[in-house]
C-alpha cells in the first residue's frame, strides 16, 4: 500500500480540530477548534493568515459551515450557541441562542437562506438566516444530533446519531419536521459521524462501529 504524506502540516490550534472548510475560488481554508477559535490558513505556504476568530465568552468549537456563496461560515459549541460569521470581517454578525446542548452539526440550505443544526438537547433546529429565528424545531427521538444534511434540493433532512441500531439515521420533510422515514439498519451498534446524499437525491451514511462484550 503506498504510503501518503501531506503537502503541509499547519499548526496553530491548541485544542482539537473540529471541522473544516474551503473558501471556494481560493488557496485558503477554514478551521475550528475546541480552543474556540476558527483560523483561515493558506494551502500553498501552510502559513496561518492573519489572527485567530474569536467571540467574546465562546466555548469551544465543535462544527462549522460555509454558505453557498462562501461569504458566511457558521459554526457551533459546547455554549449551545450558533453564530454566523462574515468571512472577510472575521466578525460575528449574528448569535443565536436555543439549544440546551452542544451544538455538534451544522448544513446550509442550498439557497442559503436556511441553516439547520443539531445538538445533543436531541432536537435538530432549522433557523432563517435573515430574521435569526427558528422556523422549525424537530425533536428527533435521537439522544443525541451527530449530524444533519439538507438533500440537493433541500426539501428533506436527513439526522444521524449513536447508540441506536435501529433509529441510527432518520429522514425529515425540512418544510414541515414530518418523519418520513427510518432506513434500516441491520449492522451492529454503530455512530453515525456523517451524511451524504446523491445528485440523485439518495442518502449515505457513515458510521463509526461501537462493538460490544
Amino acid at each position: 500500500m503506498p504510503v501518503i504524506t501531506p503537502c503541509q502540516t499547519m499548526r496553530g490550534h491548541t485544542g482539537h480540530v473540529r471541522s473544516v472548510v474551503h473558501i471556494p475560488g481560493k488557496r485558503q481554508i477554514i478551521t475550528c477548534s475546541a480552543d474556540g477559535s476558527l483560523r483561515p490558513w493558506d494551502l500553498e505556504s501552510g502559513v496561518q493568515i492573519g489572527e485567530g476568530w474569536r467571540d467574546e465568552n465562546s466555548a469551544g468549537l465543535r462544527s462549522m459551515a460555509l454558505s453557498p456563496n462562501g461569504k458566511i461560515v457558521a459554526s457551533g459549541g459546547n455554549d449551545g450557541k450558533v453564530r454566523l460569521w462574515n468571512v472577510e470581517t472575521r466578525k460575528v454578525i449574528a448569535k443565536w441562542t436555543a439549544h440546551t446542548g452542544v451544538v455538534c452539526t451544522l448544513c446550509w440550505s442550498a439557497d442559503g437562506e436556511r441553516v439547520a443544526s443539531g445538538s445533543w438537547d436531541g432536537t435538530t433546529r432549522i433557523w432563517n438566516v435573515n430574521s435569526g429565528r427558528t422556523i422549525l424545531a424537530i425533536k428527533t427521538g435521537h439522544n443525541w444530533v451527530y449530524v444533519v444534511m439538507y438533500s440537493p434540493d433541500s426539501s428533506k433532512l436527513a439526522t444521524g446519531t449513536g447508540g441506536d441500531k435501529d433509529k441510527a439515521v432518520k429522514i425529515w420533510d425540512a418544510k414541515t419536521g414530518e418523519l418520513l422515514n427510518t432506513p434500516k439498519y441491520d449492522g451492529p451498534l454503530c455512530t453515525v459521524r456523517s451524511l451524504a446524499w446523491t445528485s440523485d437525491g439518495k442518502l449515505q451514511a457513515y458510521v463509526r462501529i461501537i462493538w460490544l462484550d
